[in-house]
């Protein structure tokens, strides 16, 4: 099973979380490309398709993330409408940036949904969870 960056309530990584309190403190916050676009998984989802998976008869890889795809743009426009803060992107100060990725991260579940799992859509969750690590 590939998977890309997992988020959750209880993500140990605090990878989106370093954007939450960035935002709500006011400090800079560094991509080199706002245009460039990742996928996510939420950690029930992982799990839930490993159950799932593990019950069919598949063998071999396979990706599994949510549908669809976001923008680091995009991913700052959530952040900062969930947290009330204004977002000071900087793309000259290299600074610790989780996401700061320089060209587009994505991967397709198309395999995974033609055997017939049915991924959640990344833009259903994702505002929630930002809204929950803003609290």
């Amino acid at each position: 099973m590939r998977i890309p960056i997992v988020l959750g309530e209880q993500d140990y990584t605090e990878r989106l979380l370093h954007y939450v309190k960035s935002a709500k403190e006011g400090k800079n916050i560094y991509f080199p490309n706002l245009e460039a676009e990742m996928c996510f998984v939420h950690q029930k989802e992982a799990g839930d398709f490993l159950a799932w998976v593990a019950e069919t008869d598949f063998t071999g890889p396979i990706n599994v993330c949510a549908n669809g795809t976001i923008s680091m743009g995009d991913l700052m426009e959530v952040v900062s409408e969930k947290t009330n803060a204004k977002i000071n992107v900087t793309t000259e100060e290299q600074l610790e940036s989780p996401y700061g990725i320089k060209e587009t991260w994505t991967m397709s579940n198309e395999k995974a949904a033609k055997l017939g799992y049915k991924f959640t859509n990344l833009e259903d969750w994702l505002p929630n969870l930002v809204a929950y690590l803003s609290k």
